[in-house]
């Protein structure tokens, strides 16, 4: 697994996101409830030029309605820059959203930042970073 850390806030308070990249492979998958221990949200990314990467994320949705019933999902199809190369419809990602009742989708591109200040604005809207700063 790899990680990212986001800083946000403002003069009043300051905000440090950890963000996980974690493997889906078989053999990692004894590690997965330990690094989603505590989540107050999750992001679950699709390749839009992959048929099949859509195909495994129920596992995720699965693994995260058994820990957090009511933990705020976001739904992100990326590389919309290649969308010439899609193998995955819009309608798709939509229909996947309204099937495991995940609370947002969008569609980005991580390459060229288009749509992904959409996905930090869709989490601070869902009161994450309220919730964060309740807890301190």
């Amino acid at each position: 697994a790899s990680f990212s850390v986001l800083n946000i806030g403002t003069d009043d308070y300051q905000v440090k996101l950890l963000f996980w990249v974690i493997s889906d492979s078989e053999s990692f998958r004894f590690l997965h409830p330990s690094f989603i221990q505590n989540a107050v949200g999750a992001i679950l990314l699709y390749d839009i030029t992959n048929a099949s990467s859509i195909t495994r994320l129920p596992y995720w949705v699965d693994l995260l309605a058994n820990k957090y019933y009511e933990l705020p999902v976001v739904l992100a199809g990326n590389k919309v820059d290649l969308a010439g190369q899609r193998a995955i419809t819009k309608e798709t990602g939509l229909a996947f959203q309204r099937e495991h009742n995940l609370t947002s989708f969008m569609e980005i591109s991580m390459k060229t930042d288009e749509g992904v200040d959409k996905v930090f604005a869709s989490l601070r809207d869902l009161g994450l970073i309220k919730y964060l700063l309740d807890e301190w």
